[in-house]
């Protein structure tokens, strides 16, 4: 069960990461994309998704 669950948590952050890119590429509110900015707002997005699949 564990391996499953550490395996499932590696795709999903691969995949978490892969629409990260493209969500950043057409980032609506044109701020700047310092390495601080992007981690910011992935960790915002990632903690929004936790959320939604707690739900």
């Amino acid at each position: 069960m564990s391996e499953f669950s550490e395996e499932h948590h590696k795709v999903a952050q691969e995949t978490l990461f892969a629409m990260m890119g493209r969500v950043l590429t057409f980032s609506r509110n044109g701020r700047d994309r310092t390495p601080e900015a992007i981690e910011e707002q992935t960790e915002r997005v990632a903690r929004s998704w936790w959320w939604k699949g707690k739900t």
